[in-house]
């Protein structure tokens, strides 16, 4: 199963970034590829996490893609992660996790992992080429929806690993 890990120093606070990636209701705002998301089916815990659906609607025309995925989320804001998995359609599975760490010097680290696996051999083999892409634009745009809700400057730093 492929793994991608993204890790990127960014100038803003975990708390911050954190907000960008609970919201998934606003992912159709700034990711690539998003026609539509939503969540419902909250529930909050007593340590306030929150577990609820998340459905994104993807669409690449260029590969005649246009599929919805359901997703079980897991905000947990007390330590700055979210995690998400999303069973069936293209994909056996896809998990993704989000972690955000304050720096004693000031900013965040951002940590961003993604696991997958299609229920085709061949899309598969045909994703492998281009996920690693996929797992860039994401971040990509993270970027600069932060940018644009908290108007810092600065660079990030950033390390991609695909196991």
């Amino acid at each position: 199963m492929p793994k991608y890990n993204v890790t990127r120093e960014m100038p803003y606070k975990a708390a911050e970034l954190y907000a960008i990636a609970a919201d998934v209701d606003s992912y159709k705002e700034f990711l690539p590829l998003v026609e539509s998301s939503r969540s419902f089916d909250r529930l909050e815990a007593p340590d306030g996490a929150e577990r609820f659906k998340g459905e994104l609607r993807v669409r690449y025309k260029k590969l005649h893609i246009d599929e919805t995925f359901v997703s079980d989320v897991i905000a947990e804001p007390k330590a700055f992660t979210v995690s998400s998995r999303s069973e069936g359609g293209l994909f056996d599975h896809i998990i993704a996790h989000w972690k955000f760490t304050d720096r004693k010097t000031g900013g965040a680290t951002v940590e961003f992992q993604v696991d997958y696996k299609t229920t085709s051999r061949s899309l598969q083999f045909f994703l492998s080429g281009m996920f690693d892409y996929m797992v860039r634009k994401i971040n990509n745009a993270f970027e600069a929806r932060a940018r644009e809700l908290h108007a810092a400057t600065g660079h990030a730093k950033s390390a991609v690993s695909a196991n």
